[in-house]
């Protein structure tokens, strides 16, 4: 090579550092911190591991009026519980919800301010939304 391409190179390549280090300053960092469930300051504690759902039905309508809940284990004083009901193409007919009253209950009945057609049912959600705590 000569001595004239070398002195060519040398101002292109020094071009070509300066700007790859400009585009990378150029980009905004963010920094996200993930942590697992129940790592934080406070400890969630979930009691139930299971539960069994009965309907209770107006025979002379076929409406749901209501859903019988029994946990295994008592999920707590305030606990709110959710139910949904739907059909098979998984949009909503039913729903309603209760508070737990009491730390031994194991049991509610939520009343459905929605009340679905037992023969249009296809499945349930459950959900146990529990009482807030302060540290």
């Amino acid at each position: 090579m000569r001595r004239s391409n070398k002195k060519r190179l040398i101002p292109l390549a020094l071009a070509l550092v300066l700007a790859l280090v400009g585009a990378a300053l150029a980009v905004p960092t963010f920094q996200v911190v993930v942590q697992q469930v129940g790592q934080g300051t406070g400890t969630i504690i979930t009691p139930v591991g299971s539960a069994a759902v009965n309907y209770n039905i107006n025979w002379s309508t076929l409406k749901v009026t209501s859903v019988d809940v029994a946990f295994d284990q008592a999920p707590g004083d305030g606990s709110v519980v959710q139910v949904y009901i739907y059909d098979k193409s998984d949009t909503l007919i039913g729903e309603g919800q209760a508070t737990i009253s009491g730390d031994t209950t194991t049991s509610v009945t939520v009343s459905l301010t929605t009340q679905p057609d037992l023969l249009d049912m296809d499945h349930v959600q459950l959900i146990v939304v529990g009482k807030e705590v302060s540290p």
